[in-house]
Order: C-alpha cells, then sequence, then structure tokens
C-alpha cells in the first residue's frame, strides 16, 4: 500500500536514471541531492588516475524493486550528464513492505 505511493511520487517527480549493478541495467526514475550535515556540504574535488572525483556524498531515493545494495558487485547510476558509483544502498522497510531504495553516492567527473 505505501509502496504504491513512494513509487508514484518517484515516477511523477524523480529524474530519468540508468542503474547498473553488474551485467544488469535497469531504466527507471530516483532522485538525487547532494547529502549535507549541519547545512553544510561535504569536501570538493580531488585528482585522481581514475578521474576527477567530487568528495561530496549524494543522497539516492529510488524504487525498491531496484536494490543497489549488491555485495560484491559494482554498482553506478547516470542521471542525465552525471554518473555515480554506489558506496552504500539499503532497502528502507515500513511494517515488512520494502518503500524505496535509499544509497550513498559519490559523483565521478570523468577526464575526456
Amino acid at each position: 500500500m505505501y509502496r504504491e505511493i513512494v513509487d508514484s511520487i518517484i515516477d511523477r517527480s524523480g529524474s530519468e536514471c540508468v542503474l547498473k549493478c553488474g551485467d544488469d541495467v535497469a531504466y527507471t526514475k530516483a532522485f538525487i541531492t547532494p547529502q549535507k550535515t549541519d547545512g553544510k556540504y561535504f569536501g570538493g574535488e580531488t585528482g585522481e588516475e581514475a578521474g576527477v572525483f567530487d568528495e561530496r556524498r549524494y543522497l539516492y531515493i529510488g524504487k525498491a524493486e531496484y536494490d543497489l545494495s549488491f555485495v560484491g558487485k559494482e554498482c553506478t547510476v547516470l542521471c542525465g550528464e552525471n554518473l555515480y558509483f554506489v558506496d552504500h544502498a539499503e532497502i528502507y522497510e515500513l511494517y515488512g513492505e520494502a518503500l524505496y531504495c535509499r544509497g550513498i553516492l559519490r559523483r565521478c567527473l570523468e577526464r575526456g
């Protein structure tokens, strides 16, 4: 019951995303927003061999049917032109019903 409400909100107002975990790919909608503590954003940008990483963390809220908490698989989220790596994810439940997937993402600013 509650899951349908959450799914309809995500469908109506979320951003279109491509989720990839291992070989699995899904097209869905989700909310992605910078994560704050005490009203302040974390970090800045750092350069590494693999690319430039934004050290801020982003909060991901998506449908429960797309679980990003796969153990041993690298999961990514492509939303618009932004590519994010999943640092942590879990399914949020209410009264035993899976409502949504909540994750912590970090953005990769790839060198071109």
